[in-house]
């Protein structure tokens, strides 16, 4: 096994259907201890406001590879502190990046370390808000869209990127915006490497999302935040602490398998 806590076998011994359904009970019998959530400023159960919309939308636009915190902490600070909550944001983000570059770099800094995750928004994501939905992303989601709906025009549409599109559609579903239905986890790297312990083996995100589909059908998006929680709680990158896992029964890696080598 590589440093990294990835399984670097060409053959692995994988979960039994009983032992996927094993995990997904245990992740979402610990689901409800962790709450639904927050997706600043959305509030669960309302409809949101187009200013509240447009800015849960940057918060998701720049949740990559970096701390959430950071992310939701600086979109906030850069659309009322920067900006002053306007009423147009994605024209705003246009003008500023247009108009005074100099200043865009040192406002926009608060949102990423790079670059080109700041420049996107300006240069794709804005001017496709604005072609398509009028600068309202409520537009995305209205008219009870299904989870799958909602992905595909955030990734193809918007081009946001697979794994921030289903997380789109995740939090809508956590503030009861769209009809829960089968939504995918996110699949960054830190479940990533959850469900490579998980299940034993050698996985990719798109490896990772397809796998929690097998253990939720339903709406693999529910199993995404106790996946999370497992592995910024116990299954650490260098030292996992699986003793203190309550997966430890279900988990290839804590009942010591290791792929086979050929």
């Amino acid at each position: 096994m590589h440093d990294n806590g990835y399984y670097d076998g060409s053959r692995t011994r994988t979960l039994t259907q009983p032992e996927r359904q094993r995990v997904a009970e245990l992740l979402l019998r610990h689901r409800p201890r962790l709450g639904e959530g927050s997706w600043p400023p959305l509030v669960r159960g309302r409809t949101p406001t187009k200013r509240e919309a447009n800015e849960f939308f940057l918060g998701c636009s720049i949740d990559y590879q970096q701390d959430s915190g950071r992310a939701w902490d600086g979109a906030d600070e850069f659309v009322h502190a920067d900006l002053g909550n306007p009423g147009d944001l994605w024209t705003s983000i246009i003008r500023l990046y247009r108009s005074d570059r100099r200043r865009w770099t040192k406002l926009s800094s608060k949102l990423h370390r790079w670059p080109n995750v700041r420049s996107r928004l300006p240069e794709r994501i804005a001017p496709a808000i604005l072609q398509l939905y009028d600068g309202d992303v409520r537009k995305i989601w209205k008219g009870g869209r299904t989870p799958y709906e909602v992905t595909y025009r955030v990734s193809s549409e918007i081009r946001l990127g697979a794994q921030l599109s289903r997380m789109v559609a995740g939090a809508l579903i956590d503030m009861e915006l769209i009809p829960q239905g089968r939504a995918e986890i996110k699949g960054d790297s830190n479940v990533t490497r959850v469900m490579g312990r998980i299940f034993g083996m050698v996985l990719k995100p798109d490896d990772a999302v397809a796998l929690a589909r097998t253990l939720y059908p339903q709406c693999a998006w529910k199993l995404d935040r106790p996946l999370f929680a497992i592995g910024a709680d116990w299954c650490f990158e260098g030292q996992p602490q699986c003793q203190e896992c309550y997966l430890r029964e279900a988990c290839s890696h804590a009942k010591g398998r290791r792929p086979a080598r050929g």
